[in-house]
């Protein structure tokens, strides 16, 4: 009967340790699962920041392909007045050398009539005093 409860102690202690090998196990398992979930919430984050980061990234793309389109536009607009200033700086030129023209002409025109009536009049003979009098209403 000794050897029977030996054996029974033997079978019990092994038991006990088995038991506390399976508790550790356990609680070994708990843990990794734990591990496991906190790495999965990290992955799940990190794919997260990682789509949101690529979301901005294309916004900005697109933001910057707007932005120059834009300054194309505002190019190619400053182009077409700096053509139009030119071309009105040119015409404006033209319209003055032309009224230039037309007022020297003018005056070329005003002078030599000035010029002929100086002439007719150092041609008529002056007056007389009394007759200048007269017809000045002074003296009869």
């Amino acid at each position: 009967m000794q050897t029977l409860y030996r054996t029974q102690a033997a079978a019990q202690n092994k038991q006990l340790a088995m038991a506390d090998a399976l508790r550790d196990r356990d609680e070994e398992v708990r843990g990794l699962r734990e591990e496991v979930r906190e790495l999965r919430d990290a992955r799940d984050s990190g794919a997260r920041r990682e789509r949101n980061w690529e979301e901005r990234f294309k916004m900005r793309e697109e933001d910057v392909k707007i932005l120059h389109d834009e300054i194309l536009a505002y190019q190619i607009e400053i182009s077409g007045l700096g053509q139009r200033n030119a071309a009105l700086q040119a015409d404006n030129a033209s319209l003055l050398q032309r009224w230039l023209d037309k007022m020297n002409l003018t005056a070329e025109e005003m002078n030599s009539e000035f010029e002929r009536e100086t002439s007719t009049l150092q041609a008529t003979p002056s007056p007389t005093r009394d007759e200048a009098d007269f017809r000045a209403g002074g003296k009869a």
